[in-house]
């Protein structure tokens, strides 16, 4: 295992992502030295790096590995013909993936782990909002290099004054075990199977859960009334858990507009369980909690068209999260019509789970369908598995080829209307290519 405390130079193959960036802050805050490449260098923390001397001007390149670094950090594992992981192999330096990094660096810190199918983001925000309001700003890290809080924006903090290191902790390939692998608190929002190109049941899905949560080590807050999580709180005999569907009520007092729907009380009351657990006044909870201003991607108001039409954008990418979209719309705009511009997000969940879409996608009264986003993790697989055009067929969508195309049909309804709500739905790149470019003034 490597030693932190014996680095003086370290490299990162990558350095724009929250988890890459925040790594970086710690081990230069310890005095190493700390030296990076990225491909895309536009984004604010890619921007960063550059203005501190730390990143490289242009993408990878293998002169950047020499001998005297300690340790080469890779995004989640080695980049197949990558000049820098090469180099690094050939010379024989150590090297970390940046999720195990975090876990290292986590055993220093008192580490708050959200986990769970639904809501990491948002309860992870409101985690950090509250210690914030009612302590000081946490160590942090916001799951996505395109996810900011808004009122603290950005996607990660290092504080070394504050004992607390909030993050979300993905159950893809049990990445969770390796960002947060002896947490201080978990907190769990649902456990519902998602990336079945992985979990092939349930069952394994919730193992993958206990495995995670049997190394807290003070409490874990779930709730332990719904089907899986029961089943999984009931193999942790030797944890605390803490109930938050006993603070729904309390959750229900919140009423924040950036907040609507269930969904988003169970997400209020898991932080209300944790902020209680941690001593603070009630009162004082659900008066922080009401000035959260929201996170980027998550029912995100984007504003008002000339001819009055609405725009938002989300983050939704499942059935659930498309469901929990859709009443978040119908409850904030009643009586409007609701115009899904949605972008899919992997070939196998599209084809595995198209009958929970087409149930739920009904909801709305247009959908319309440009592409399916592949991510990498499906480069060249699933070819013949379905395809955007059978897929919005199958579940009663507008099909329109591309992301451009989309362009005009929206440019059309909002000419043509002035009752619409239109929420753009995409775990891709449907937000960068399109959804920027409706960021109306009210």
């Amino acid at each position: 295992m490597i030693s932190l405390d014996n680095l003086k130079k370290v490299h990162f193959i990558g350095i724009a992502s929250p988890f890459s960036s925040f790594c970086a802050e710690y081990l230069i805050s310890k005095g190493v030295k700390v030296t990076a490449s990225e491909v895309n260098q536009t984004s604010d923390n890619a921007k960063n790096w550059l203005n501190k001397g730390v990143l490289y001007k242009g993408g990878h390149n293998a002169k950047y590995i020499t001998k005297d670094i300690d340790l080469v950090v890779y995004p989640n594992a080695p980049i197949p013909e990558n000049p820098e992981c090469e180099k690094a192999e050939k010379l024989q330096l150590a090297t970390i993936a940046v999720p195990k990094l975090v876990g290292e660096i986590g055993k220093n810190l008192n580490t708050i782990a959200i986990a769970g199918t639904h809501g990491k983001t948002t309860t992870t925000s409101l985690t950090i909002w509250l210690i914030k309001q009612l302590d000081k700003e946490p160590t942090f890290i916001v799951s996505d290099a395109e996810d900011k809080i808004f009122g603290i924006d950005k996607n990660y903090n290092f504080n070394k004054s504050s004992k607390y290191l909030v993050l979300e902790a993905c159950e893809y390939k049990k990445q969770f075990l390796d960002r947060a692998p002896k947490p201080f608190i978990s907190i769990v929002t649902n456990i519902d199977i998602d990336y079945t190109d992985y979990y092939h049941t349930q069952k394994s899905y919730n193992n993958a859960f206990v495995e995670f949560l049997q190394n807290t080590q003070n409490f874990v807050v779930i709730n332990p009334n719904r089907t899986n999580e029961k089943k999984v709180a009931y193999q942790l005999k030797k944890k605390e858990i803490v109930d938050y569907s006993k603070y729904l009520n309390i959750a229900k007092k919140v009423k924040n507009p950036v907040l609507p729907g269930k969904h988003n009380e169970e997400n209020l009351a898991c932080v209300i369980a944790l902020g209680i657990k941690l001593g603070f006044d009630k009162g004082k909870i659900i008066k922080a909690l009401k000035k959260f201003k929201g996170v980027s991607r998550r029912f995100e108001y984007i504003g008002k068209s000339k001819n009055g039409n609405i725009f938002y954008r989300d983050y939704a990418h499942n059935p659930t999260k498309l469901n929990a979209l859709i009443n978040a719309l119908k409850i904030t705009h009643p009586g409007k019509k609701v115009i899904l511009i949605f972008q899919p997000h992997s070939l196998e969940r599209s084809a595995t789970q198209k009958n929970e879409f087409k149930k739920v996608l009904k909801r709305a009264d247009e959908v319309y369908i440009p592409n399916i986003t592949i991510p990498n993790r499906e480069k060249g697989l699933y070819k013949n598995l379905i395809n955007a055009e059978s897929f919005s067929k199958f579940v009663g969508a507008k099909y329109t080829k591309t992301v451009e195309n989309m362009e005009n049909v929206i440019n059309k309804l909002d000419k043509n209307n002035k009752d619409l709500v239109i929420a753009f739905a995409s775990a891709g790149d449907l937000h960068r290519n399109l959804s920027k470019k409706y960021e109306f003034k009210s």
